[in-house]
Protein backbone atom coordinates (compact mmCIF):
# COMPACT_ATOMS: atom_id res chain seq x y z
CA UNK A 1 0.00 0.00 0.00
CA UNK A 2 1.49 3.09 -1.18
CA UNK A 3 1.14 7.02 0.14
CA UNK A 4 -1.39 7.89 -2.66
CA UNK A 5 -3.31 4.76 -1.69
CA UNK A 6 -3.44 5.46 2.12
CA UNK A 7 -4.76 8.94 1.06
CA UNK A 8 -7.47 7.67 -0.90
CA UNK A 9 -8.43 5.12 1.98
CA UNK A 10 -8.49 7.66 4.73
CA UNK A 11 -10.66 10.27 2.62
CA UNK A 12 -13.02 7.47 2.19
CA UNK A 13 -12.78 6.02 5.28
CA UNK A 14 -13.72 10.14 6.57
CA UNK A 15 -16.80 9.64 3.88
CA UNK A 16 -18.15 6.73 5.90
CA UNK A 17 -18.19 8.54 8.72
CA UNK A 18 -14.97 7.07 10.86
CA UNK A 19 -11.49 6.90 11.43
CA UNK A 20 -9.56 4.21 9.72
CA UNK A 21 -6.18 5.16 10.72
CA UNK A 22 -5.77 5.87 14.48
CA UNK A 23 -3.72 9.15 16.01
CA UNK A 24 -1.71 8.84 18.72
CA UNK A 25 -2.56 12.07 20.29
CA UNK A 26 -4.50 10.43 23.08
CA UNK A 27 -1.81 8.45 24.12
CA UNK A 28 -0.11 11.16 24.97
CA UNK A 29 -3.04 12.99 26.68
CA UNK A 30 -3.03 10.00 28.85
CA UNK A 31 0.01 11.03 29.76
CA UNK A 32 -0.72 14.48 30.28
CA UNK A 33 1.88 15.61 27.81
CA UNK A 34 1.45 18.83 26.29
CA UNK A 35 2.57 18.77 22.55
CA UNK A 36 2.52 20.70 19.75
CA UNK A 37 0.46 19.06 16.19
CA UNK A 38 1.92 19.44 13.18
CA UNK A 39 0.80 18.08 9.39
CA UNK A 40 2.70 15.24 10.31
CA UNK A 41 4.48 15.28 13.79
CA UNK A 42 3.29 16.11 17.62
CA UNK A 43 6.00 18.15 19.05
CA UNK A 44 7.02 17.70 22.91
CA UNK A 45 9.48 20.55 24.44
CA UNK A 46 10.68 23.75 22.72
CA UNK A 47 13.48 23.69 20.63
CA UNK A 48 16.38 21.28 20.08
CA UNK A 49 20.20 22.20 20.47
CA UNK A 50 21.80 23.21 17.03
CA UNK A 51 24.77 20.51 17.92
CA UNK A 52 23.37 17.36 19.95
CA UNK A 53 22.30 13.69 19.86
CA UNK A 54 19.37 12.05 18.02
CA UNK A 55 17.97 8.92 19.23
CA UNK A 56 15.71 6.92 16.88
CA UNK A 57 12.78 3.93 17.96
CA UNK A 58 11.98 1.78 14.70
CA UNK A 59 9.31 -0.08 15.75
CA UNK A 60 6.94 -1.76 13.63
CA UNK A 61 3.64 -0.10 12.80
CA UNK A 62 1.12 -1.61 15.45
CA UNK A 63 3.50 -1.43 18.10
CA UNK A 64 3.40 2.09 18.03
CA UNK A 65 1.25 2.73 20.65
CA UNK A 66 2.94 0.31 23.39
CA UNK A 67 6.10 1.44 23.05
CA UNK A 68 4.95 4.85 23.86
CA UNK A 69 3.42 3.94 26.94
CA UNK A 70 7.20 2.43 27.43
CA UNK A 71 9.02 5.34 27.07
CA UNK A 72 6.95 8.54 27.58
CA UNK A 73 7.02 7.57 31.52
CA UNK A 74 10.72 8.27 30.85
CA UNK A 75 10.94 11.41 28.68
CA UNK A 76 8.16 12.85 30.88
CA UNK A 77 10.23 12.70 33.69
CA UNK A 78 13.06 14.84 32.07
CA UNK A 79 13.44 17.90 29.66
CA UNK A 80 13.63 16.00 26.26
CA UNK A 81 12.75 17.26 22.78
CA UNK A 82 11.15 14.48 20.77
CA UNK A 83 8.38 13.79 17.97
CA UNK A 84 6.59 11.20 16.91
CA UNK A 85 4.11 10.79 13.69
CA UNK A 86 0.72 11.88 14.75
CA UNK A 87 -0.84 8.91 13.64
CA UNK A 88 -0.82 5.70 11.67
CA UNK A 89 -1.12 7.45 8.47
CA UNK A 90 1.78 9.32 8.86
CA UNK A 91 3.54 6.46 10.33
CA UNK A 92 3.11 4.71 7.13
CA UNK A 93 4.10 7.86 5.03
CA UNK A 94 7.15 7.83 6.61
CA UNK A 95 7.94 4.25 6.71
CA UNK A 96 7.38 4.15 2.95
CA UNK A 97 9.85 7.03 2.14
CA UNK A 98 7.06 9.76 1.32
CA UNK A 99 9.11 12.18 3.28
CA UNK A 100 12.50 10.98 2.05
CA UNK A 101 14.27 8.17 2.43
CA UNK A 102 16.25 9.88 5.33
CA UNK A 103 13.60 9.52 7.48
CA UNK A 104 12.70 5.68 6.98
CA UNK A 105 11.86 3.76 10.16
CA UNK A 106 12.46 7.27 12.37
CA UNK A 107 8.83 7.62 13.60
CA UNK A 108 9.80 8.50 16.82
CA UNK A 109 12.95 10.79 17.21
CA UNK A 110 14.26 11.97 20.57
CA UNK A 111 16.54 14.67 21.05
CA UNK A 112 18.51 14.94 24.53
CA UNK A 113 20.22 18.50 25.35
CA UNK A 114 23.24 17.32 26.20
CA UNK A 115 25.62 14.17 26.06
CA UNK A 116 25.60 13.87 29.83
CA UNK A 117 22.04 13.24 29.38
CA UNK A 118 21.67 11.08 26.24
CA UNK A 119 24.43 8.73 28.13
CA UNK A 120 21.70 8.99 30.76
CA UNK A 121 18.83 8.02 28.49
CA UNK A 122 20.03 5.32 26.53
CA UNK A 123 19.86 2.63 29.16
CA UNK A 124 16.60 3.71 29.86
CA UNK A 125 15.90 3.28 26.22
CA UNK A 126 17.17 0.46 25.60
CA UNK A 127 15.81 -1.38 28.44
CA UNK A 128 11.77 0.08 28.06
CA UNK A 129 11.70 -0.92 24.32
CA UNK A 130 13.62 -4.36 24.57
CA UNK A 131 11.55 -7.19 22.82
CA UNK A 132 9.89 -4.58 20.34
CA UNK A 133 11.29 -5.27 16.62
CA UNK A 134 11.05 -2.65 13.54
CA UNK A 135 13.03 -1.63 10.52
CA UNK A 136 17.34 -2.19 10.91
CA UNK A 137 18.30 1.56 10.39
CA UNK A 138 21.83 0.83 8.70
CA UNK A 139 22.58 4.81 8.62
CA UNK A 140 22.68 4.85 12.65
CA UNK A 141 24.30 3.01 15.39
CA UNK A 142 22.26 0.55 17.26
CA UNK A 143 21.97 0.77 20.43
CA UNK A 144 19.13 -1.78 21.49
CA UNK A 145 16.48 -3.76 19.40
CA UNK A 146 14.76 -0.89 17.94
CA UNK A 147 17.21 1.90 19.99
CA UNK A 148 19.61 3.45 17.56
CA UNK A 149 21.52 7.27 17.22
CA UNK A 150 23.16 9.93 15.41
CA UNK A 151 24.84 12.92 15.94
CA UNK A 152 22.60 15.52 14.47
CA UNK A 153 25.67 18.02 13.65
CA UNK A 154 25.92 15.21 10.49
CA UNK A 155 22.75 15.61 8.24
CA UNK A 156 21.30 12.21 8.32
CA UNK A 157 20.98 12.16 4.38
CA UNK A 158 24.83 12.31 3.90
CA UNK A 159 25.57 9.93 6.30
CA UNK A 160 28.01 7.19 5.53
CA UNK A 161 30.68 4.82 7.10
CA UNK A 162 33.47 7.15 5.82
CA UNK A 163 31.76 10.49 7.24
CA UNK A 164 31.12 9.27 10.37
CA UNK A 165 32.49 11.10 13.76
CA UNK A 166 34.35 7.62 14.98
CA UNK A 167 34.66 9.22 18.47
CA UNK A 168 30.86 9.75 19.10
CA UNK A 169 30.13 6.09 18.08
CA UNK A 170 33.00 4.45 20.18
CA UNK A 171 31.03 6.34 23.32
CA UNK A 172 27.68 4.81 22.08
CA UNK A 173 29.19 1.56 20.78
CA UNK A 174 32.71 0.82 21.59
CA UNK A 175 32.56 -1.31 18.22
CA UNK A 176 32.42 1.96 16.25
CA UNK A 177 30.95 0.07 13.29
CA UNK A 178 27.27 0.30 11.92
CA UNK A 179 25.01 -2.36 12.40
CA UNK A 180 24.42 -4.44 9.09
CA UNK A 181 22.27 -7.09 7.95
CA UNK A 182 23.73 -10.54 7.50
CA UNK A 183 26.58 -10.82 4.83
CA UNK A 184 26.38 -13.99 2.87
CA UNK A 185 29.21 -14.65 0.18
CA UNK A 186 26.67 -16.46 -1.79
CA UNK A 187 23.06 -16.09 -1.61
CA UNK A 188 21.09 -19.29 -1.90
CA UNK A 189 23.87 -21.66 -2.60
CA UNK A 190 23.80 -20.91 -5.92
CA UNK A 191 24.43 -16.61 -6.89
CA UNK A 192 27.65 -14.93 -5.85
CA UNK A 193 26.92 -11.06 -5.59
CA UNK A 194 28.93 -8.96 -7.44
CA UNK A 195 27.56 -5.27 -7.56
CA UNK A 196 25.56 -3.03 -5.83
CA UNK A 197 22.52 -1.43 -7.96
CA UNK A 198 20.73 0.04 -4.84
CA UNK A 199 21.09 0.26 -1.37
CA UNK A 200 17.90 0.83 0.70
CA UNK A 201 16.85 0.20 4.37
CA UNK A 202 13.72 -1.67 2.58
CA UNK A 203 16.23 -4.19 1.36
CA UNK A 204 19.37 -3.73 -1.26
CA UNK A 205 19.54 -4.94 -5.00
CA UNK A 206 22.65 -6.85 -6.75
CA UNK A 207 23.88 -7.94 -9.83
CA UNK A 208 25.00 -11.43 -9.02
CA UNK A 209 26.08 -14.66 -11.48
CA UNK A 210 24.21 -17.73 -10.95
CA UNK A 211 26.74 -20.38 -10.48
CA UNK A 212 24.31 -23.19 -11.63
CA UNK A 213 24.21 -21.32 -15.34
CA UNK A 214 26.66 -18.94 -15.54
CA UNK A 215 24.77 -16.24 -16.55
CA UNK A 216 23.95 -12.86 -14.79
CA UNK A 217 21.08 -12.30 -12.25
CA UNK A 218 19.37 -9.41 -10.06
CA UNK A 219 18.52 -10.49 -6.40
CA UNK A 220 16.28 -8.25 -5.12
CA UNK A 221 16.10 -8.05 -0.55
CA UNK A 222 13.46 -7.28 1.19
CA UNK A 223 13.68 -6.51 4.87
CA UNK A 224 12.12 -8.10 8.05
CA UNK A 225 9.95 -5.22 9.30
CA UNK A 226 10.35 -2.83 6.45
CA UNK A 227 7.79 -0.17 5.31
CA UNK A 228 5.00 -2.56 7.32
CA UNK A 229 1.60 -1.59 7.65
CA UNK A 230 -1.34 -1.55 9.58
CA UNK A 231 -2.04 -5.20 8.51
CA UNK A 232 0.95 -5.95 9.86
CA UNK A 233 2.90 -6.57 6.32
CA UNK A 234 5.85 -5.59 5.49
CA UNK A 235 8.82 -5.92 2.86
CA UNK A 236 8.58 -9.51 2.65
CA UNK A 237 5.07 -9.63 2.00
CA UNK A 238 5.38 -7.10 -0.77
CA UNK A 239 8.15 -8.99 -2.66
CA UNK A 240 5.91 -12.49 -2.47
CA UNK A 241 3.42 -10.68 -4.29
CA UNK A 242 6.25 -9.17 -6.58
CA UNK A 243 6.64 -12.81 -7.36
CA UNK A 244 3.19 -13.91 -7.84
CA UNK A 245 2.46 -11.28 -9.92
CA UNK A 246 5.74 -11.79 -12.11
CA UNK A 247 4.88 -15.33 -12.74
CA UNK A 248 0.96 -14.68 -13.44
CA UNK A 249 2.04 -12.09 -16.14
CA UNK A 250 5.46 -13.42 -17.28
CA UNK A 251 4.07 -15.28 -20.33
CA UNK A 252 1.59 -12.46 -21.28
CA UNK A 253 3.75 -9.45 -20.77
CA UNK A 254 7.73 -9.16 -21.47
CA UNK A 255 9.66 -9.21 -18.16
CA UNK A 256 12.83 -11.03 -16.35
CA UNK A 257 12.10 -14.56 -15.52
CA UNK A 258 11.68 -15.47 -11.43
CA UNK A 259 15.12 -18.08 -11.46
CA UNK A 260 14.08 -18.75 -7.42
CA UNK A 261 12.50 -17.29 -4.49
CA UNK A 262 13.79 -17.96 -0.48
CA UNK A 263 13.01 -16.89 3.16
CA UNK A 264 15.33 -16.15 5.47
CA UNK A 265 14.88 -14.77 8.97
CA UNK A 266 16.27 -11.23 8.34
CA UNK A 267 15.00 -11.08 4.51
CA UNK A 268 14.06 -12.53 2.06
CA UNK A 269 15.24 -12.61 -1.52
CA UNK A 270 13.91 -12.94 -4.86
CA UNK A 271 16.29 -13.58 -7.87
CA UNK A 272 15.64 -13.24 -11.46
CA UNK A 273 16.99 -12.85 -14.98
CA UNK A 274 19.26 -9.63 -15.73
CA UNK A 275 17.86 -7.34 -18.32
CA UNK A 276 19.77 -4.65 -19.59
CA UNK A 277 17.73 -1.58 -19.91
CA UNK A 278 17.03 1.61 -18.21
CA UNK A 279 15.46 0.76 -14.35
CA UNK A 280 12.37 1.94 -13.43
CA UNK A 281 14.21 3.77 -10.68
CA UNK A 282 16.35 5.69 -13.15
CA UNK A 283 12.93 6.77 -14.78
CA UNK A 284 11.25 7.77 -11.31
CA UNK A 285 14.43 9.74 -10.48
CA UNK A 286 14.26 11.99 -14.03
CA UNK A 287 10.43 12.31 -13.05
CA UNK A 288 10.73 13.72 -9.84
CA UNK A 289 13.65 15.78 -10.98
CA UNK A 290 15.06 16.47 -7.45
CA UNK A 291 11.71 16.55 -5.58
CA UNK A 292 9.39 14.48 -3.60
CA UNK A 293 6.82 12.72 -4.41
CA UNK A 294 4.80 15.10 -2.91
CA UNK A 295 5.86 17.96 -5.17
CA UNK A 296 4.85 16.16 -8.04
CA UNK A 297 1.56 17.65 -9.78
Amino acid sequence: MNAETLNQTTQQAAHNGRPFFKGFQPILDAHRIDYHEGDVWLTVGGDAAPDSYLFFLSVRLLDIPKVLDAVLPILRSADIVYRIAKNELEASKIGNGYYGHHLDGKMIQIQPSSKEQALWLRPLLADATKGFTGMLLTDSVRLGDVLYVLHVSVPTALVTKKTLNHTFYRMFNPSGRLNQLPKKKFVGGRFLPVEGLRYSNKGNVYKAVDLRTSNWCVIKQGNAHAVDDIHGRDMRDRLLWQRHLMEMLQDDIPMPRIIRYAEYPAFNFLAMEYVEGATLEKNIENLLDGKQWKGIE
